[in-house]
């Protein structure tokens, strides 16, 4: 058993996703840092909202085997998105570049990237935009922050194994 202040032990096996998430890492040192812009979470918030991002994935449709893409920034909110999607057995995909020429095949089920490129995006329908930072101009777009703090931190009904890819760093 770990103290608010003690460093959490290191991950067994950084391949399993529940170990990085399991409840009992939940402690107030810090998990997660975005220096670039002054955001660090504990590791009871980086659990607890691992968990409601999961749900806010669901929430938008994205279900085992589904490709999501990350645009990248110094923002956490990439990060909490893909440990969120991965705990569900979506792959994750970053990408600064928006590519809307990708056969309907390869069309990922969400997206999540900053307010401001929100206008780059044009999905079609079954398909989902978030944003952060900013509320998003329309009302087909969700605001990720609002449907994240509005979730309950519920575990995942969804089998994970191992073998599952959480990252295609293909791109």
């Amino acid at each position: 058993m770990t103290t608010d202040d003690a460093p959490t032990a290191p991950v067994s096996d950084p391949t399993v996703i529940d170990d990085i998430m399991d409840r009992d890492r939940r402690n107030g040192a810090v998990a997660l840092r975005a220096d670039a812009v002054g955001i660090f979470y504990s590791h009871r918030d980086f659990i607890t909202i691992l968990y409601k991002s999961g749900n806010v994935i669901r929430y938008l449709g994205g279900r085992h085997g589904d490709n999501i893409l990350r645009i990248p920034d110094s923002f956490p909110e990439p990060v909490l998105a893909f440990y969120g999607a991965a705990q569900l057995g979506i792959v994750t995909r970053f990408d600064k570049t928006v590519q809307s020429d990708h056969p309907a095949e390869e069309l990922l089920r969400i997206v999540l990237a900053s307010s401001i490129q929100e206008e780059k995006f044009d999905l079609p329908p079954g398909h989902n935009l978030a944003v952060y930072g900013n509320a998003p101009t329309t009302s087909a777009t969700t605001h990720w922050e609002t449907e994240v703090w509005s979730e309950n931190p519920a575990v995942h009904p969804t089998p994970v194994v191992p073998s599952d890819i959480a990252l295609n760093a293909d791109t």
